[in-house]
């Protein structure tokens, strides 16, 4: 229903609805990928650490990473494995996590310290290659694929999308009731369009389309907004 107020508020031009916004989120929890999150301290300066020891660190999480997933039914197939170090230089109270390699080697730890001086100086505009930077932390991601169901496409409508009625709606921008379309949402087609103002009703929740958006429904049945107005 304000959608199209935070748009306006925020100065976006697109708003992207899914098919059944009330259980968007549920439909995100059955088809997200199971994550299993592991860490372990180490706190060494990179030119001193023994490489031997990161290795076997991320071997034991990799270890623990597959059994966990297993016991959720994961294939071993399905199963990806994200090697992680947070680095800082010396001194520092905060770090950054970067890419690990797998075997973790001497030219790995290289890798790992100049990703790291980029992405220092990708977020706050400087590095300093110079000084000694040290880990901090170990990470591992195991990550289980989910499969993910193929979005139905919904079919295309030749006639003009008709209201089922209209209704009094208040615009903050008019300041005024104005009289609104009332549309189905069940009765909207692939390329359908609607001009605001307009209010698309549906099981699960009730789209408000402000005056100067207009709404398309795409291929699968997303309500596709877009303001018109400068």
């Amino acid at each position: 229903m304000h959608a199209c107020a935070l748009a306006e508020e925020l100065q976006i031009g697109r708003i992207v609805i899914p098919p059944n916004p009330g259980m968007f989120s549920a439909m995100g929890l059955l088809t997200a990928d199971l994550v299993y999150d592991q860490a372990r301290a180490l706190v060494e300066r990179m030119d001193l650490i023994d490489t031997g020891i990161v290795e076997s660190h991320f071997q034991e999480m990799e270890e623990d990473g597959r059994r966990t997933l297993s016991r959720e039914g994961v294939a071993p197939e399905d199963t990806v494995l994200q090697r992680r170090l947070d680095l800082r230089y010396l001194g520092q109270s905060y770090e950054l996590s970067v890419d690990a390699s797998d075997p973790f080697d001497a030219d790995g730890l290289g890798i790992a310290v100049e990703a790291f001086h980029r992405r220092h100086l990708e977020l706050y505009g400087y590095s300093a290659e110079g000084e000694p930077t040290e880990v901090v932390n170990v990470r591992l991601r195991t990550v289980g694929s989910v499969f993910k169901p193929k979005l139905k496409e919904v079919p295309f409508i030749s006639e003009k999308a008709s209201p089922t009625g209209f209704r009094l709606t208040y615009f903050e921008e008019k300041e005024s009731w104005v009289e609104t379309p009332v549309y189905d949402r069940g009765t909207l087609g692939a390329d359908s369009a609607l001009m605001g103002p307009a209010v698309v009703e549906q099981y699960d929740s009730t789209t408000v389309i402000y005056p100067g958006w207009r709404a398309v429904v795409d291929r699968v049945g997303n309500l596709v907004l877009r303001r018109t107005k400068p």
